[in-house]
């Protein structure tokens, strides 16, 4: 007679990985702005390759930035694709902006996706230079 263990033995082990790391998330034991552990820690921690962790890592991933979308606070978790959205441009510039110090830096990762906080992403807009006066903002 197979029990859970049993299907949980013949799970793959990024499943179970997933699994694990998801239970952390849930559990409150990994805050809401820590990265997921790297994949060279799951690597050793499980004895698994790196492609192995990898995929194990993702879903975790999903699942942190799904369990923490808002913050403790009324501030809100935004994503490179809402903080573009706030400031009229596509994602890719967004990222571009971030990268040449034209936007502010991620105040937070979960995984490697990074996030900002909206009050961050509205400062930002507020003073941002050679946009004239800002009707739509204020």
């Amino acid at each position: 007679m197979s029990g859970p263990d049993d299907e949980r033995d013949a799970a793959p082990e990024y499943r179970r990985i997933a699994e694990e790391l998801r239970a952390t998330i849930a559990s409150g034991a990994l805050p809401p702005s820590a990265p997921l552990p790297s994949k060279s820690a799951i690597t050793q921690r499980y004895g698994v390759s790196r492609g192995t962790a990898r995929q194990g890592q993702s879903p975790a991933a999903a699942t942190a930035v799904r369990r923490y979308p808002r913050a403790m606070s009324t501030d809100e978790r935004l994503t490179a694709d809402q903080a573009a959205s706030l400031a009229g441009v596509r994602r890719d510039t967004w990222h571009s902006y971030v990268s040449r110090g034209q936007a502010p830096e991620p105040d937070g990762r979960v995984g490697r996706t990074p996030w900002w906080w909206r009050s961050t992403v509205e400062r930002y807009l507020d003073s941002r230079p050679g946009q004239g006066a800002r009707t739509d903002r204020a």
